[in-house]
């Protein structure tokens, strides 16, 4: 994964750990920081670091990104 996305999952790890939100409440602080929420979900979804279930999401943990070279 790109590495500037992997500062942001970070940044998001160190904000939101794993507990569930809406990413809508997330988007300003995103934005605050020059970065496109919309792309940045999309892109942490696709590399399975992202889970969405009943209109709330939750990163996985900083453990699943050591098993895909992340560590």
């Amino acid at each position: 994964m790109d590495p500037s996305l992997r500062e942001v999952y970070r940044l998001l790890w160190g904000l939101l750990g794993g507990e569930e939100f809406a990413p809508e409440g997330v988007n300003a602080y995103l934005e605050h920081r020059g970065l496109n929420p919309t792309q940045i979900w999309r892109s942490l979804e696709a590399g399975g670091w992202l889970v969405r279930e009943k209109g709330f999401c939750r990163l996985r943990p900083p453990g699943s990104l050591a098993t895909k070279g992340w560590g």
